[in-house]
C-alpha cells in the first residue's frame, strides 16, 4: 500500500501552482483507505461464531446426546483450529443459552431437557390455574381456599390465572405449571384426565377423585360427620335429625359429599349402640316443606351436611316456632360463620381449607422443580367448633333433679 509520504515523494516535482492536483491525489488515498475498512466489516463470520453455530447444531440435532460430556477445551481448539480463549468464549455462550453446564473438575456436560426447563422457570414466575367459586353459597367456602392459595402465591411471587376451562388444548406446559380445583363434575374430571400426561399436575381441594393421577387434599367426610353427631349424643340428644335438600339442580359432587356425611351420621348411632333413627332423615325441596316436616318430627337436634341448607333450615325453624338452642340444637358440617345471612353462631366442622390451598401451591412448586414427583393424596384432620347453637340436655336433666 502506497503511503502518504511515498505519494509526496512521487509528486515532489510539482510546483506550487499544482497544489490542486496534489490535494486530489491525497483525498483519493483517504477514500481508498476508508473503503478498505468498510470491506473488513463485511468479512465472513468470525471464528467463535462459526464454532458456536456448529456446536449448537450438534447439540440440538442430538448428535451430542443429553448428559454427554463435551471434549476437553484443547481437543475442541485443535478440531476447529482456534485458540483456547475462543473455545472458552463459545462454551460460555452455550452455557448462557442453557445448552451445556459446567461440572467442576470434570468439564462441560450437555443439559437434559428437564434441567433446561428448570433454568427457564427461573426467568418467569410459576403460573397456577384456579377455578371460580362453585356456586352462590359456595363462595364462603371457596373464599377460605383462595385465601390460602393467594397467601402462598404472593409470598413466593407466583402468578394465578382464574379459568373456567379445563381443556388440555388451552393449557400447555408453557402456559401453566399446575391447576388447583375445588369444583368437580364428571365432565371436569374427564377433561382434566389428560393434563397429568402432559406434565401438568392437577390438585383437587376437599375432593377425593378416583383417578389416582390427580392429587388431592381433603378431610374424611364420614369420620368428621360422625364426630359431630357423637358430640350431640354426648350432650344427651337422641332424636338427631339430618337435613337433606333435594332439588332438580342439585350438583352431583354436593350430593356425593352429603351421602358420605349421612353415613357418618348413621355410624355415630351404631358406634354408640343406638339404632340410627331412619325416620329422622328429613328430605325437603322447599322451605314450606321443611317447616311442616320439623313441626311433625320435632327433633331435639339436627345435623346439616351441606352449608347450602343452613339458610332454608333457619327460616323453616323460625316458622315452625323452634328456638336455637332452647328447642333445637344445630351443627352444620360446613363453616358458614362468614355468611352475613347467618346472624347466629352455628356449631360446625372447621376444615383446614386455607392450609389445603397453601399445600396445593407448594406441591405444584415442588412438581415444577421435580416433574417426576408422584401425585400427593392427603387426608387432613378437621376441628369441631361448638358454640351456643348446641344445648346440653344432660346438664338440664341434672339441674332439674336438684
Amino acid at each position: 500500500m502506497t503511503t502518504y509520504t511515498e505519494l509526496k515523494k512521487i509528486f515532489s516535482f510539482l510546483q506550487e501552482g499544482d497544489c490542486f492536483f496534489y490535494f486530489f491525489v491525497y483525498n483519493v488515498y483517504r477514500i481508498k483507505k476508508h473503503v478498505k475498512i468498510k470491506k473488513s466489516l463485511s468479512m465472513p463470520k468470525i471464528a467463535y461464531k462459526l464454532v458456536y453455530d456448529e456446536l449448537m447444531r450438534l447439540i440440538r440435532g442430538k448428535y451430542i446426546l443429553e448428559n454427554e460430556m463435551l471434549p476437553p477445551e484443547n481437543t475442541l481448539a485443535l478440531r476447529y483450529n482456534v485458540s483456547r480463549p475462543t473455545i472458552r468464549k463459545v462454551l460460555q455462550m452455550l452455557s448462557e443459552n442453557d445448552l451445556i453446564v459446567s461440572k467442576a473438575g470434570i468439564g462441560w456436560q450437555v443439559c437434559s431437557s428437564e434441567s433446561r426447563q428448570k433454568k427457564s422457570r427461573k426467568d418467569k414466575p410459576l403460573t397456577i390455574g384456579v377455578d371460580t367459586a362453585p356456586n352462590a353459597w359456595g363462595y364462603f367456602y371457596y373464599d377460605l381456599i383462595m385465601n390460602g392459595i393467594r397467601k402462598s402465591a404472593e409470598e413466593k411471587g407466583y402468578r394465578l390465572v382464574v379459568t373456567k376451562h379445563y381443556n388440555p388444548e388451552q393449557f400447555s406446559g408453557e402456559e401453566i405449571d399446575g391447576l388447583i380445583l375445588s369444583k368437580t363434575t364428571d365432565e371436569i374430571y374427564r377433561q382434566c384426565a389428560v393434563l397429568p400426561e402432559k406434565g401438568i399436575p392437577v390438585v383437587f381441594i376437599n375432593r377425593k377423585p378416583e383417578n389416582r393421577r390427580f392429587s388431592y387434599f381433603t378431610v374424611d367426610y364420614v369420620q368428621e360427620a360422625r364426630k359431630a353427631v357423637e358430640h350431640l349424643l354426648l350432650l344427651g340428644h337422641r332424636n338427631i335429625a339430618i337435613i337433606r335438600q333435594t332439588t332438580e339442580n342439585s350438583v352431583k359432587s354436593d350430593m356425593d359429599a352429603a351421602n358420605l356425611r349421612c353415613c357418618g351420621w348413621s355410624q355415630a348411632f351404631t358406634a354408640n349402640g343406638i339404632p340410627p333413627p331412619e325416620d329422622l332423615i328429613l328430605s325437603f325441596n322447599s322451605i314450606a316443606d321443611l317447616t311442616e316436616t320439623l313441626k311433625r318430627a320435632r327433633p331435639s337436634a339436627v345435623f346439616i351436611p351441606l352449608g347450602a341448607s343452613i339458610i332454608p333450615f333457619l327460616l323453616a325453624a323460625e316458622r315452625a316456632g323452634l328456638r336455637i338452642p332452647d328447642d333445637i340444637s344445630v351443627i352444620c358440617f360446613d363453616d358458614m360463620s362468614n355468611n352475613q345471612l347467618v346472624d347466629i353462631p352455628i356449631s360446625h366442622i372447621r376444615m383446614p381449607l386455607e392450609i389445603m390451598g397453601q399445600r396445593a401451591v407448594q406441591y405444584i412448586a415442588n412438581h415444577a422443580e421435580n416433574p417426576k414427583l408422584p401425585p400427593l393424596h392427603l387426608t387432613m384432620e378437621a376441628d369441631l367448633v361448638i358454640n351456643s347453637s348446641c344445648k346440653n340436655i344432660n346438664r338440664e336433666k341434672i339441674i332439674s333433679t336438684l
